[in-house]
């Protein structure tokens, strides 16, 4: 029965050419790119919501206000045929020209114990992700100009390379005895 370490073929340092590093480095400046854009693409969302039509207060509305009948959702994001009834009475209500803070007391009187503004978000966490994606990309600019720089100086023989010395010399003159 054959081995299968003898038929394993060893790796030598000689093979390692550093694309896994670069293969790393570029999913690092991918990645940062990706969240830069996810964040800014977020907050043009946000700002593209803000700037619709009045037909729409109800829709924005709706998704400023925790949904009682689903947990964790938003009255825009709950299906519950209730919630299709307070949406519609918002509806109603902006059509009268209820003001979005009367809309929201007649809300919470139905539901005096659940609080139906959303958790407030938190800027730390905001701050953190930006400062975390700038570092990955710096980080991943700085490994991709060190991996150019190490590309472009040329390499050292292993056997020492450079300028010849006396051992060469030594070593060139066994050489031409041995040849004659």
């Amino acid at each position: 029965m054959r081995s299968f370490v003898a038929c394993r073929a060893e790796p030598h340092a000689s093979h390692y050419d550093g694309s896994v590093s670069r293969v790393i480095a570029s999913v690092a400046v991918i990645a940062s790119v990706a969240v830069i854009a996810a964040f800014a693409f977020a907050r043009m969302h946000v700002s593209a919501q803000e700037s619709d039509s009045a037909g729409t207060s109800t829709a924005r509305m709706s998704q400023r206000v925790m949904s009682p009948f689903c947990p964790g959702m938003t009255l825009y994001d709950c299906p519950s045929s209730s919630a299709t009834e307070w949406r519609m009475d918002m509806a109603r209500w902006i059509a009268d020209g209820d003001s979005e803070a009367v809309i929201i007391q007649r809300l919470q009187a139905r539901v005096p114990n659940f609080p139906l503004s959303p958790p407030a978000p938190t800027p730390w966490l905001f701050g953190f992700a930006w400062l975390l994606a700038t570092f990955v990309l710096a980080l991943g600019i700085w490994r991709l100009v060190l991996r150019l720089r190490a590309a472009e100086t040329p390499r050292v023989d292993e056997r020492g390379g450079g300028e010849p010395d006396e051992y060469d010399a030594q070593l060139d003159d066994a050489l031409r005895r041995s040849a004659d």
